[in-house]
């Protein structure tokens, strides 16, 4: 019964662990941007829509430009 709840364990943390991202783009994107909405897809908007609604969120959220810059090229790439 021990052995059988470790591999269970072992097995939740492995898949856990794979799910965790380390892109500082997509960490700045999940910490800044879920504060005032949910988290959109990339793909959900078009580059063009992207572009137009950004300059606008980046300004609410208070971003440096290093900050823009870095959620432009996880955003529109």
């Amino acid at each position: 019964m021990k052995y059988n709840l470790s591999f269970i364990l072992l097995f939740v943390i492995g898949c856990t662990s794979t799910m965790i991202s380390t892109d500082k783009r997509e960490i700045l994107y999940r910490e800044k941007c879920s504060g005032c909405h949910r988290l959109y897809s990339k793909n959900e908007f078009s580059k063009e829509e992207w572009e137009s609604k950004l300059p606008e969120m980046y300004q609410n959220a208070n971003l440096s430009p290093d900050e823009e810059k870095l959620l432009n090229e996880f955003l529109l790439k």
